[in-house]
Parts: structure tokens; sequence; C-alpha cells
């Protein structure tokens, strides 16, 4: 009896060991990209004007949330395949975000450009020329403090939302800052 308690003790040492390494990964990947990272500015429109309303999350899209197919070079992956997308950004001097490339394949940085990895997404059935691909990258999706739903949803309402992003090397984006008027309203924990 004591060998199998001691088995199980054994166990949840090892399990909650792991969950908390785990968690610290997380924590640190996350960190690490708000303070090593490089910053972009986006324009912020609404996806879903209603969002406000469904908890404290706002879901936005921003100018590079869809990037053009004949923008795409290189290789494509096969119908139905799920690749991530790398975009080479060019920020102009303040800071705002254009894409200047897009491709299958991961690129290297070029001096003044930023590399963010888009989250794996399917290949369309035939693409065209003139369809664009709704790309998503981890920032779709932004907490809003309670207090802010009324003045972000006037921003919204007049274009004056911006949010600044913090790209690590390895390409995934995070939320810095949420602005109105340029002014901070929200700032992302740095742990």
């Amino acid at each position: 009896m004591t060998n199998r308690l001691l088995h199980g003790v054994c166990a949840a040492i090892l399990i909650s060991a792991l969950q908390t390494f785990t968690i610290g990964y997380l924590l640190s990947d996350h960190s690490n990209a708000l303070h090593d990272g490089a910053e972009l500015r986006l324009k912020v429109f609404a996806q879903d004007p209603r969002s406000l309303l469904l908890g404290h999350y706002l879901r936005i899209t921003t100018p590079i949330s869809h990037v053009a197919i004949d923008r795409i070079t290189g290789t494509w992956p096969k119908q139905g395949e799920f690749r991530p997308l790398y975009l080479r950004i060019f920020p102009d001097p303040n800071g705002a975000a254009s894409i200047s490339e897009a491709s299958f394949a991961p690129m290297t940085a070029e001096t003044g450009s930023v590399i963010l990895k888009s989250e794996p997404l399917a290949m369309p059935d035939n693409p065209s020329q003139s369809e664009h691909l709704a790309i998503r990258y981890g920032i779709e999706k932004v907490y809003v403090p309670e207090n802010l739903g009324t003045e972000l949803g006037a921003a919204l309402a007049d274009g004056s939302l911006s949010l600044i992003v913090t790209v690590s090397p390895q390409g995934k984006a995070q939320i810095r800052q949420l602005l109105v008027k340029d002014r901070p309203v929200f700032t992302a924990p740095e742990f």
C-alpha cells in the first residue's frame, strides 16, 4: 500500500513540476517578446462592433490582417495543408506597418524590416490573383479593462484607436499598448 502511495505522490510531483515549467516558459516567452521585440504601430478597425458587449475583449483587424495573394512569393503549400505565412514589414518613421513581401518559406530580416510569422492557415482552393488571405497573428482579440469600453467605442468610431505590437526575433507578435489619439490607455503587463 505504501509503495502505491509513493508512486502516486511521485506522479503528482512530476505533473506539478511539468505544469510549473510550462507556465514559466509561456510567461518568459511573452516577457522576452515585449522586452526584446521590434515595435510596430497598427491602426485598429473593429471586426465586430458588438464585441465590446461580449465581455472585456475587443475583436479587431489591422492593415496587415489581409494579404493580397499577388504579394505572396515562392512556392505555395498543397491545398488543405496548414502553414504559417512569413511577412516582411517595413515600419515608417512613426512605426506604422506596411507589408512589403510575404512567403510561406521563412525569411531573413533585412535592415529596417521586421519578420512577422502568422498562425498556420489553410490553403484556399484555386485562389485568384485578386483575392486576399485573412491572416491571424494571435493579436486579434485584445483585453479591454472594464472602465474603457465607452472611450474605446468612441475611438473606434472616429478612427483614433491604434495598437503597439512587439515582434520577437522568431516572428511572434505580442500586444504592448492600446492607444487612443496617441495616448496609452492600456499597457500589457510585463510579468
